[in-house]
């Protein structure tokens, strides 16, 4: 931020740097038509360390960051971090700058220049020197930049410049290698602390307090996944270190958890995610896989007595075959604590309708971290059954589904309907043979991914650097080995709506199939059917489905991935797939329109689905929550043979990484819920 005032130049508070900003902002969308999202503020920040005048610019920097956001949400802003700690000691340079950028994430930071490998993880930090760095931060005291100089221009810098860990006891040091994900030198450590402890103590020691303190930063958004995952490499690679003491002293493993995917769901990238949790836990984890049925569940459980049994599933309805699965497992006399978690489950349904018809106790884990550390904690309590009967952590703020008792006249669905129809190309099947990757990356939407899997936002720009490069080098061994194999179907049909059903036809006119969809029952009462034209109209409409897939290969080499210790290679490996086979579906959604002729407003690379017109639905999502309706999908597009998709007798799709819909040009077309 800086303008044409030959005094000040370079503003120095927040409330010029913000003046600035509001000039700026009112120039460039007004004078130029500029986008808003084009813009990016840098509101400049000035050594902190040289000198009185400067000492509150930094904190000066954080209050302008955050109020440039308040101000403009739709901008971003960005800095050059490193320059608030020039002049000062080198060993303390690396400390203010992590420091300073914690607080700036925090404050709304958009983009940050900053050398990545002189950064240590804020959540790491020597308390000590995190205070003498926010001292100078936000001058709090007339001598901090004197003060902070001093500590770091002496003893300090050697011991900064090599391990930290090795002026610590080794159950300090262990606890830290945890904490930092750090492999260096584990074994030795190791080594010492064998000398003092037997293989349990040392597990239920400085292990178990090291991952208590990862799910917290966790939970607290101080770490993401890759990071808790690195933290759980160490784990095992300490556990692994301690295997001959545990074989030659009998001990037995830290417990049992017998884990699985519950009957009809494929999905299980977060079940993965529990079992290396769990497992570089010294837990022996007994993985039933996927679309397990109560019956085998049930069976396993009497076989394998575990200590803990882990449900897990994505969708609404395996919420309910969880019910059902502990309704059979409790009639089997089974007891141990059960563990329960998946994207559409909640703490209150698990306290309403899972843990009623359990006869043991129920934890509701609302990620892997929660689930490990109740599991930690009872073990090191050595099940003396001290914990409060009914677990239950936050709830996830998901509402209820309303219940359907209106009784209100539908609303005149001829306004929805498409004021023109346009043809598209051919009515053929279009398979896709093996689609480059290449295309598809370029479709990836790469936010999505760090919100998704890394639970990861914009407000952690240091973190987003880290996963920017983590991700760029599972892309390019997946270029190079063609790990993942990208196939899919298409194809363009007539279509009429009749009332609420969407009729589909063959080239002839003849009656193929129907798609019934459901109505809103509120509001303006919407129904998809509402976005073809009607049977009435005299004319056919156009509508197209497409089913993709990048889920070939994938799950085998997460799996090798993930018994070699490699985790995050394993997790990334999972995560990517999923994200990439939205962008296959992208891809495929543009050729649509292309060949409807209704691209010509695309942006050339859309990642939006609100930037073009039409929308496409997807079977189980909220405006037609049914997934029923896949197998009539399947059915007009057979991607069995050449794509390699199949259905689970619970209509869901195999392999994972897949997405199907069902493609609307009408531009009318809106995402609801019914």
């Amino acid at each position: 931020c800086i303008d044409e005032n030959k005094l000040e130049g370079m503003a120095k508070t927040a409330e010029r740097k913000v003046a600035i900003a509001e000039r700026a902002h009112k120039f460039l969308t007004s004078a130029c038509g500029l986008p808003e999202e084009d813009i990016i503020f840098d509101p400049l920040v000035f050594p902190v360390g040289v000198g009185p005048e400067y000492a509150s610019t930094a904190a000066e920097t954080i209050k302008a960051v955050a109020e440039i956001g308040k101000r403009f949400p739709r901008t971003r802003t960005a800095l050059g971090v490193s320059n608030v700690s020039f002049g000062l000691p080198p060993s303390g340079r690396e400390i203010l700058n992590s420091v300073f950028l914690h607080h700036l994430t925090r404050a709304g930071l958009g983009v940050a220049i900053v050398n990545i490998g002189k950064l240590t993880r804020y959540a790491s930090l020597d308390p000590r020197e995190k205070a003498l760095a926010e001292d100078l931060i936000f001058a709090k005291k007339a001598d901090a930049a004197a003060a902070f100089a001093e500590y770091f221009r002496g003893v300090k810098k050697t011991v900064l410049t090599g391990d930290k860990t090795a002026a610590m006891p080794p159950e300090e040091a262990l606890a830290a290698k945890i904490a930092d994900g750090s492999k260096e030198g584990v074994e030795e450590i190791v080594g010492k602390l064998l000398l003092k402890y037997g293989p349990l103590e040392i597990i239920n020691g400085p292990v178990l307090k090291a991952m208590g303190e990862v799910g917290k930063k966790f939970a607290a958004g101080e770490l993401i996944v890759t990071e808790v995952l690195q933290s759980a490499e160490v784990t095992k690679k300490a556990v692994a270190a301690m295997e001959g003491a545990l074989k030659a002293s009998n001990a037995p493993k830290r417990g049992k958890l017998l884990l699985a995917t519950v009957k009809g769901d494929v999905h299980d990238i977060g079940k993965n995610l529990v079992n290396i949790i769990f497992e570089s836990n010294g837990f022996e984890v007994v993985d039933l896989g996927v679309k397990t049925p109560s019956e085998t569940i049930v069976a396993a459980a009497l076989k394998e007595k575990p200590d803990f049994i882990g449900l897990s599933g994505l969708l609404v309805r395996s919420t309910e075959q969880m019910a059902v699965t502990s309704r059979e497992l409790a009639a089997a006399g089974v007891n141990c604590p059960l563990l329960v978690g998946g994207a559409a489950l909640t703490s209150k349904y698990t306290e309403n309708n899972i843990a009623p018809v359990y006869k043991g106790k129920v934890f509701y884990a609302q990620d892997a971290m929660s689930g490990i550390n109740y599991a930690l904690g009872r073990a090191a309590r050595e099940g003396k059954g001290t914990e409060a009967s009914g677990q239950w952590s936050v709830a996830s703020g998901r509402k209820d589904m309303a219940s359907p008792a209106s009784s209100a006249l539908i609303s005149n669905p001829y306004t929805l309907y498409p004021d023109d129809i346009p043809v598209p190309t051919d009515l053929e099947r279009h398979f896709t043979g093996e689609q480059a990757l290449e295309e598809i990356f370029e479709y990836l939407d790469e936010s999505l991914f760090d919100l998704r899997f890394l639970k990861l936002n914009k407000s952690q720009p240091k973190k987003m650097i880290e996963a920017s490069r983590l991700l760029a080098d599972m892309k390019k061994e997946v270029l190079a080995s063609r790990l993942i194999k990208a196939r899919g179907v298409y194809q363009f049909f007539p279509v009429n709506s009749a009332g609420d059903e969407l009729v589909v036809y063959d080239k002839k006119g003849a009656r193929l199939a129907s798609f019934p969809f459901p109505r809103r029952t509120e509001g303006e009462r919407l129904c998809l059917a509402d976005f073809a034209a009607p049977v009435s109209a005299g004319v056919k409409d156009y509508a197209a489905l497409f089913a993709v897939t990048c889920g070939e290969g994938v799950i085998d080499y997460a799996k090798r991935e993930r018994e070699a210790g490699n985790y995050v290679r394993s997790y990334m490996a999972e995560a990517l797939a999923l994200t990439l086979a939205e962008a296959f579906a992208e891809v495929v959604h543009q050729r649509l329109r292309k060949a409807w002729g209704i691209a010509g407003h695309d942006q050339e690379k859309p990642k939006l689905r609100s930037v073009y017109r039409g929308k496409r639905y997807s079977f189980g999502c909220p405006s037609c929550p049914d997934l029923a309706n896949q197998k009539t999908l399947f059915d007009l597009l057979k991607p069995e043979a050449d794509a390699g998709l199949r259905l689970t007798e619970g209509f869901m799709m195999d392999p994972e990484a897949s997405v199907s819909a069902i493609v609307f040009h009408n531009p009318k077309a809106v995402y609801f819920s019914v």
